[in-house]
């Protein structure tokens, strides 16, 4: 990694603390307080957009480098990943860790496809949409959407729903966020584990 890389990373490491220092002022502060123009919020505000904007093409970069830097790549996750292959034997043990963080990561987001995929409802109907005197309805679906549809289908008023199950209860940022724990911490345990094994 060359000197500049290795500043803008550092830059970036200690901008993030300083974005989510502004992120809570900002979530304390109203809007009509930043806009004033009498208000020294104003000026922090303006700053504010300015630094956050930096830090997002930071990210960018950063992110790009990542993929296409094997040797950036290396000694980045390198070390957020805790990775040390300091001879042969913890070569070996690393790949078994990698091929089994990858097999586990590759099963959990099966899992997550269905779950995303799948619609189970469970509800009640009045008597008058009784289907064979029953007021009790379940229904099962597949749904498969490869772009976000923003327009969400009008429920049905007369249905009283007891369970619904239409997608993933999480938002794709703390999904995206979640792998990313899963794969560090797997990994991990398991070097731990062969490590303990051998």
């Amino acid at each position: 990694m060359n000197k500049f890389d290795r500043f803008f990373l550092k830059t970036y490491l200690y901008g993030f603390f300083f974005v989510i220092g502004l992120g809570i002022v900002f979530n304390y502060c109203g809007l009509d307080d930043m806009r004033n123009a009498v208000s020294p919020l104003r000026q922090v505000n303006n700053v504010g957009g300015f630094v956050f904007a930096s830090w997002m093409l930071m990210t960018m970069y950063l992110s790009l480098k990542l993929i296409f830097s094997g040797s950036f790549r290396d000694a980045v996750l390198s070390r957020i990943t805790f990775l040390k292959e300091r001879d042969e034997r913890e070569k070996l043990f690393s790949g078994q860790a990698a091929k089994t963080t990858f097999m586990l990561t590759l099963a959990v987001l099966f899992f997550l496809l269905s779950l995303s995929c799948f619609e189970v409802s469970v509800y009640r109907v009045p008597p008058e949409k009784a289907i064979n005197g029953k007021t009790g309805v379940l229904t099962l679906g597949v749904r498969l959407e490869l772009l976000k549809d923003r327009s969400a289908p009008a429920p049905e008023t007369f249905r009283r729903d007891i369970f619904s199950h239409t997608d993933l209860p999480i938002s794709s940022t703390a999904l995206i966020l979640l792998l990313i724990g899963w794969q560090i911490a797997s990994y991990n345990l398991c070097m731990r584990r062969f490590g303990i094994r051998s």
